[in-house]
């Protein structure tokens, strides 16, 4: 057992690995390695993992837990196959070899001690913006090696542009101390593969 479910509103499910039928998920429910967990239409589902990060997975959702240990260091994988997950990543993941990450069909999201929201949908044709706080003040802000505080606040915005590009757009806002260090906003353009 990895974790458990927090809370369920709506009809959300689990596939154990090894089973052929998916099954009604309620709070107090066992979360297994190689589950499969999806939400229905209006529907939202809240795991805690047994290392205390929380995982809300959104409505009309999928996710499966594909890693999760938690010595020497936390490391915890899973696969966001639709839908949109929010995390909340405890502080323990600032450890050396320490892992949280989120694999969606087109990208990978790894984060320590902090929060964050990962979407997928491919039929879509919409902005995605991520929004997070809490950043663990031992990493770099930039490539030049600048560290930044734990009080760091940066919000992303990734736009489709064409069948194969995204704009990226980024702002951080931090107290007036770090400002001289930080540029307001960068856009770039990034090619899917």
């Amino acid at each position: 057992q990895v974790g458990s479910v927090g809370a369920v509103e709506g009809q959300a499910e689990v596939l154990h690995p090894g089973a052929s039928a998916w099954t009604p998920l309620a709070a107090g429910a066992p979360i297994l390695l190689g589950d499969q967990l999806r939400t229905q239409r209006d529907a939202k589902l809240r795991v805690v993992l047994r290392e205390d990060s929380v995982l809300t997975l959104a409505a009309d959702s999928q996710l499966t837990v594909t890693e999760q240990s938690v010595a020497p260091a936390p490391v915890s994988r899973f696969e966001l196959l639709l839908g949109v997950v929010r995390a909340v990543v405890p502080d323990g993941y600032a450890a050396p070899k320490a892992r949280f990450e989120v694999e969606t069909p087109t990208a990978v999201a790894g984060v320590r001690g902090t929060s964050f929201l990962a979407a997928y949908d491919a039929a879509q044709e919409e902005t995605l913006v991520v929004d997070v706080t809490h950043l663990n003040e031992g990493t770099w802000f930039d490539r030049a090696g600048n560290f930044h505080s734990d009080t760091l606040h940066v919000i992303e915005r990734y736009t489709p542009t064409g069948p194969d590009h995204l704009m990226y757009e980024q702002r951080c806002a931090a107290p007036i101390k770090e400002s001289a260090l930080l540029s307001p906003t960068r856009k770039h353009t990034m090619n899917i593969l």
